[in-house]
């Protein structure tokens, strides 16, 4: 059985896994220009705008002109792009759950503690 099919839900049936990963970063980041959220994701502009764009078209994210500089446009969460991120963190956690379900919770913990470990050698840019 794949796991795809196994642990299908409704949001993954609207955003792919790196919209996703812009949901959840306009959530950390609010709202930011499209320079800043290419940079984040390691994209081109050109790239970022497709992804913006097909976030727009599902209504989970929406442009708009920043009130101290209206040259720039800031893209940020819809209520319904809250909304998705909250069920796809929901459904994230829930798979989680059923496929960790029968490993020791000493183990988990030991996983929880070298995860953290890997984040923090990504955000402080380790090779």
């Amino acid at each position: 059985m794949r796991l795809g099919r196994r642990y299908a839900n409704p949001v993954w049936s609207k955003v792919t896994p790196t919209q996703f990963l812009v949901l959840r970063w306009l959530a950390e980041h609010g709202p930011a220009p499209m320079g800043d959220l290419a940079d984040a994701l390691g994209i081109t502009m050109a790239g970022a705008t497709g992804l913006v764009d097909r976030l727009i078209h599902h209504g989970l994210v929406e442009r708009d002109r920043s009130d101290k500089d209206r040259r720039l446009v800031l893209v940020r969460l819809t209520e319904l792009g809250r909304t998705t991120l909250r069920q796809g963190r929901a459904e994230q956690f829930a798979a989680f759950r059923r496929l960790t379900h029968n490993v020791p919770e000493a183990d988990l913990e030991a996983l929880l503690r070298i995860l953290r470990v890997i984040l923090q050698n990504l955000n402080e840019g380790a090779p």
